[in-house]
């Protein structure tokens, strides 16, 4: 499990992955903005407010994991994902959490207009990331990688994969920032935390409870360039043994047309000639 400390204005919000996304410390959060001196009890008497004036129980929004203290020890300590950090904001009477307030107001709005004109949403992270003062080149880079990752999901998806695992090393809050952003693109997506470089066997390794079903999988690995078709995709990801002897021999017939390889299908295992 990956901990990591955020800044808010010089103040630490703690912060840790769990399920595959960021939870916050709430008594962090309501300390940052209130300026509470007694943070806990701050949150104690929100949550009897909120459950008194609407029959909100705000404690439903938070789980409990232990976190480093100020005294280096771990704690059990409320914590809170994105979405319902948010709507705990809502609830804190706060002119400091009015900005947010404002911000989820007008992020809501844009994000109607977006569903309207999707291309508004590439203008606005365009612009985004030309106001943090990136390049034009990386910033052609960036949405080029953002636009394969979701065409290569999409199409994964069209072939009838519902199931997948990312291995993760660099970067890996940006991914699953990247993947809830897109709602994980209504799939089952995991994510498996590498805290050193397993490569390739080791990193399969690692994420092997993903794949105790004993059913056929696809593994694709993001530094391999392929020119074979995309159909192939339907290898091992659908159907049992039958159907992945028969997209196995497809690939043989593929890979011996286009590339002139000879392959031999012999007990499932392949012989290159």
């Amino acid at each position: 499990m990956e901990t990591r400390i955020a800044l808010f204005k010089g103040k630490e919000i703690r912060k840790t992955i769990h399920e595959n996304e960021w939870w916050f410390s709430v008594v962090d959060i309501i300390e940052v903005l209130t300026d509470s001196k007694k943070p806990r009890d701050y949150w104690y008497r929100l949550k009897k407010r909120e459950r008194e004036s609407s029959g909100v129980e705000l404690s439903t929004f938070c789980r409990q994991l232990k976190l480093e203290s100020s005294d280096g020890k771990k704690y059990l300590t409320e914590i809170v994902n994105t979405e319902n950090a948010f709507r705990i904001i809502q609830s804190i009477p706060s002119p400091k959490a009015e900005p947010f307030k404002r911000w989820l107001a007008k992020v809501g709005y844009e994000r109607i207009q977006e569903i309207e004109d999707p291309e508004l949403a590439t203008k606005r992270t365009r612009a985004l990331y030309k106001a943090k003062g990136y390049s034009d080149d990386w910033i052609e880079k960036r949405m080029r990688g953002i636009a394969i990752r979701e065409e290569l999901t999409d199409e994964w998806k069209d072939r009838g994969v519902n199931e997948i695992i990312i291995n993760a090393h660099h970067f890996a809050g940006q991914i699953i920032d990247f993947l809830d952003k897109k709602q994980r693109f209504n799939i089952r997506i995991e994510i498996s935390h590498e805290n050193e470089l397993l490569d390739t066997g080791g990193g399969l390794q690692k994420a092997g409870w993903f794949f105790n079903d004993a059913n056929p999988f696809l593994l694709h690995n993001v530094d391999v360039l392929t020119d074979i078709d995309n159909v192939m995709i339907a290898f091992g990801c659908t159907g049992g043994q039958h159907r992945s002897v028969y997209c196995a021999n497809q690939l043989a017939a593929y890979l011996s047309e286009k590339h002139d390889v000879d392959i031999d299908l012999r007990h499932r295992e392949w012989e290159i000639k």
